[in-house]
């Protein structure tokens, strides 16, 4: 089958983990040498020849206050920040924070379990979010109680994240 490229419109087989013409990503494909720092990112557009920020009024690494834009820096702090300047100045910070998360690994007993699906949920939404890969992202400080419950509903199995 084949599938259109979201950064330069070109089609191509869905089999292939990036597209020929720009190199832009297969998003059905597990990309794991996804960019990671900022560095990275900017090393990243840079690879794929697109446009300058000025053009698309996207700042990768600079905290840009002109209205009309968005981007993603490192604050003094170490946290990452998402911005949007509207066109009226004023900012909306998408996100803030250090960007990490954790993944549970779910095991069984037995090894050989027939029905290896299970759920998550989270004690306190407010402190932390899974997903349901068992990806734990932090949100705020606190401590929160993670379960994993099987699709069935007959096992469960807890554990305690501390978000610092």
């Amino acid at each position: 089958m084949k599938i259109k490229c979201d950064y330069c419109g070109n089609t191509y087989e869905d089999t292939l983990e990036k597209c020929p013409s720009c190199g832009g990503p297969n998003p059905s494909h597990k990309n794991d040498n996804r960019p990671k720092t900022i560095e990275e990112l900017k090393i990243w557009y840079q690879e794929r020849n697109l446009p300058a920020p000025e053009v698309t009024r996207f700042f990768i690494g600079t905290d840009y206050r002109q209205p009309k834009a968005f981007g993603i820096y490192k604050d003094d702090q170490g946290d990452f920040v998402v911005y949007k300047n509207k066109a009226d100045g004023s900012r909306a910070i998408r996100y803030k924070g250090k960007g990490k998360k954790i993944e549970l690994k779910t095991t069984f007993d037995p090894k050989n379990a027939t029905n290896k699906e299970v759920t998550y949920k989270c004690s306190n939404k407010k402190i932390a979010t899974i997903d349901k890969n068992g990806n734990v992202k932090g949100k705020t400080k606190g401590k929160v109680t993670i379960t994993a419950i099987t699709k069935d509903g007959k096992k469960t199995a807890k554990c305690t994240v501390i978000v610092k």
